[in-house]
C-alpha cells in the first residue's frame, strides 16, 4: 500500500516536472516572441518616423515653388533641403549647355571636388524619367570618371524636365557605398520632379515680370505721345505763331503768349505725373493717408496745383481696402490733372466700416463723361466702378462744364 503511494507520488512528481519544463519553454518562447515583436515595433516606429521626416521635407521643398527668389539662390536653397531629406553628403544640379552638362549649383562639395565635377559628358545618362542608382561607384564602369575620382561611393541621378528650355539633372552623392530601398529611389524621383516645378515657376515669374515691364513701358510711351508730346507740339505751334505775330500783328501777341504759358504748364504737370508713376509709392508699404499725401506733394503741388488732403478724426477703414481705394483716388487725380486742367483739388476721407466715403473734387473745366454706352471712356471710370464693387460700394461722378468734377466712393451697409 505504502509502496503504491510512493510510486504514484514519484510518477506525479515526474509528470509535474515535465509540465513545468514545458511551461517554462512556452514562457521563454512567448518572451522571445514579445521581444521580437517589440523590436519589430521599434523598427517600424523608426521607419515611420523616418518616412514622416522625408515627407515633411518634400512638402517643405514644394512650398518653395511660391517663393520669389533669384534663380541661383533658389537652386542652392532647394539643393540644401534635398541634401537634408536624403541625408547625403552632397547634392548637385546640372543644366545642358551646348554638348555637355554644366554644374549650375551644388551643396556639400569642396572647392576641389566642385572643380572636377564642373562639367560632365552629355551622353552618359540617356534622357528619360527613370532614376539611375549606383550602389557602388567602383562597380559602375559607365559612370563618368569625375564622379568616381571625387571619392563618392554611391549616387543617384535623374533628369529634371524644364518646359520651355533645356532640361537639367539632379544628383545626390554619398561617400560610402550603400543600398537603396525602393522608397528611397521613389523619394529621389519625387524630389527631382519637385525641383523641376520650383525652377519652372521661377522662370514663369521672370517672364511675367519682364512682360509687365514691357507693358508698362508701352503704356508710358502712349501717355507721352497722348499727353506730353501733344502739349509740347501745341507749345511749338504757339511759339511759332507768336514769332510771326511779333512783326505782323503785335496786338494779338499777348493772347498767343498766354496760350504758350498754359501749354507749358500743362506739359509740366503731365511730365511730373509720369515721373511720379515711375517712382510710385504703394499704400501697402506706407499706408493710404501717407501714400495720398506723397502723391499730392510730388505731383499736384509741384505742378502749381493747390492740393488738400482732409481726413476726419474718426475716419477708419480696414487695411485691406487700401489696395482698392488708392487706385480710385489716383485715377481721379490723374483725370483732374490731364483732362480737367484743375488748379485746385481736394481729397476727403470720412466714416468707418459701415458708412464710409472718399471724395476727390476739383475746380477744373469738367469731364466729358460721354453717352450712356460709352460713359467715361478713357477716364478709367469702369475700373474705378469695379474696384468700388469689390469693396461693396459704388462710384458717383458729378461733372459739368467749367464747374469742376467730384468723384465719390460710398459704402453704406444696411
Amino acid at each position: 500500500m505504502v509502496e503504491d503511494l510512493q510510486r504514484q507520488v514519484i510518477e506525479r512528481t515526474s509528470d509535474l516536472e515535465t509540465a513545468l519544463r514545458g511551461l517554462k519553454a512556452e514562457i521563454e518562447t512567448r518572451q522571445q516572441l514579445e521581444n521580437d515583436l517589440r523590436q519589430g515595433h521599434d523598427l517600424l516606429s523608426i521607419h515611420l518616423a523616418d518616412q514622416s521626416h522625408k515627407l515633411t521635407g518634400l512638402y517643405n521643398l514644394m512650398l518653395m515653388a511660391g517663393q520669389t527668389l533669384e534663380s541661383g539662390t533658389l537652386q542652392k536653397q532647394a539643393l540644401d533641403k534635398i541634401r537634408a531629406i536624403l541625408n547625403c553628403e552632397a547634392t548637385c544640379f546640372y543644366q545642358v549647355e551646348q554638348d555637355f552638362l554644366h554644374l549650375e549649383a551644388q551643396q556639400g562639395l569642396s572647392e576641389a571636388v566642385e572643380t572636377g565635377l564642373h562639367n560632365l559628358p552629355l551622353d552618359w545618362l540617356a534622357f528619360g524619367f527613370d532614376v539611375r542608382a549606383d550602389i557602388n561607384t567602383a562597380d559602375s564602369p559607365d559612370l563618368p570618371e569625375a564622379i568616381a575620382r571625387a571619392g563618392f561611393g554611391a549616387c543617384l541621378f535623374k533628369w529634371v524636365s524644364l518646359p520651355d528650355h533645356q532640361p537639367g539633372m539632379l544628383g545626390a552623392l554619398w561617400t560610402a557605398p550603400r543600398h537603396f530601398a525602393v522608397e528611397d529611389i521613389a523619394l529621389f524621383g519625387a524630389l527631382a520632379d519637385g525641383l523641376g516645378v520650383i525652377l519652372e515657376n521661377s522662370h514663369l515669374r521672370t517672364v511675367v515680370a519682364e512682360n509687365a515691364v514691357v507693358t508698362e513701358r508701352r503704356r508710358l510711351a502712349r501717355d507721352l505721345h497722348d499727353s506730353v508730346a501733344q502739349s509740347l507740339h501745341s507749345l511749338v505751334l504757339s511759339a511759332e505763331t507768336a514769332a510771326h505775330l511779333q512783326q505782323a500783328q503785335p496786338e494779338r501777341l499777348e493772347k498767343v503768349l498766354g496760350h504758350v504759358v498754359e501749354s507749358a504748364r500743362q506739359a509740366l504737370k503731365e511730365m511730373r505725373l509720369l515721373v511720379y508713376e515711375l517712382r510710385l509709392a504703394s499704400p501697402e508699404e506706407i499706408g493710404l493717408v501717407e501714400a495720398l499725401q506723397h502723391r499730392l506733394d510730388t505731383v499736384e503741388r509741384r505742378a502749381g496745383v493747390e492740393a488738400q488732403l482732409m481726413v476726419e478724426t474718426d475716419a477708419s477703414w480696414p487695411k485691406i481696402w487700401e489696395a482698392e481705394l488708392y487706385p480710385i483716388a489716383v485715377e481721379s487725380l490723374n483725370n483732374a490733372l490731364k483732362y480737367a486742367c484743375a488748379t485746385r483739388v481736394t481729397v476727403w476721407l470720412a466714416g468707418s466700416f459701415d458708412h464710409f466715403k472718399m471724395e476727390i473734387a476739383d475746380n477744373g473745366r469738367g469731364l466729358d463723361l460721354g453717352d450712356k454706352n460709352g460713359r467715361g471712356k478713357g477716364l478709367g471710370l469702369c475700373g474705378m466702378a469695379e474696384r468700388a464693387q469689390r469693396l461693396g460700394g459704388q462710384i458717383e461722378v458729378h461733372s459739368a462744364p467749367d464747374q469742376g468734377t467730384r468723384v465719390t466712393f460710398r459704402r453704406n451697409t444696411p
